[in-house]
């Protein structure tokens, strides 16, 4: 489905506050590695990763790779137009580094994109390999943005520690503001530092208790 002027705008706006925001001072090797995440399922996480993947793709600027990293219904594959699981297996006969002759191009949307499935995420975190391939597609691309879904798994705790900016998508319908406060009580008890949060469905103002939340 085509995505109206005004939503393809605020992708847009999206897009240019992550290049703004850089590595976020952190002492990048390689493409910048930008996390999306939610704090439940639902909130429209694996949405908004793709529509800022294809204002990328519109820009045409960098070279861009999607990380499928949360694969349920599909993931972000399923709205980009990937039908099929990539990697199907975790066996040892399929090493690490065969992952990138998994990357699929889209040439409707410009960029490229890696399906991992939740079963492979947590695994890659203690797989000495990973780091090898990871170099390889960070030295390959400009770009990577990974839809690691909800903390209702470990897939965003596993990606974290390779992010260089860290993005909560917030669904204004469903979250209340006790809901925030409890989640920035349990983001204490993991190493998460929020570069900043995306408000799906906002139809007002952004609340400054958001910013005094990020401050």
């Amino acid at each position: 489905m085509r995505e109206k002027a005004s939503t393809a705008l605020a992708f847009d706006r999206i897009r240019e506050r992550i290049l703004f925001a850089g590595d976020h001072g952190k002492d990048v090797q390689g493409a910048p590695v930008v996390v999306f995440m939610s704090r439940t399922r639902g909130e429209g996480v694996t949405t908004v990763a793709a529509g800022v993947a294809k204002a990328f793709g519109r820009a045409g600027q960098q070279k861009v790779l999607v990380v499928n990293a949360d694969d349920r219904r599909g993931g972000v594959g399923r709205l980009l137009g990937v039908t099929h699981r990539v990697r199907e297996t975790t066996e040892p006969e399929a090493p690490r580094g065969s992952l990138p002759d998994s990357i699929q191009r889209l040439d409707k949307h410009g960029i490229d994109i890696l399906t991992l499935g939740t079963d492979q995420s947590t695994p890659l975190a203690y797989d000495g390999s990973w780091q090898t391939v990871l170099a390889q597609l960070r030295s390959t691309y400009d770009l990577m943005l990974v839809d690691a879904g909800s903390l209702q798994t470990q897939t965003p705790l596993t990606w974290s520690r390779w992010a260089t900016q860290l993005l909560l998508v917030v669904d204004t319908n469903r979250t209340t503001v006790e809901a925030l406060e409890r989640l920035k009580k349990d983001l204490q008890h993991f190493p998460l530092v929020l570069t900043g949060v995306i408000l799906n469905k906002r139809r007002y103002p952004v609340p400054q208790f958001v910013y005094r939340w990020l401050s």
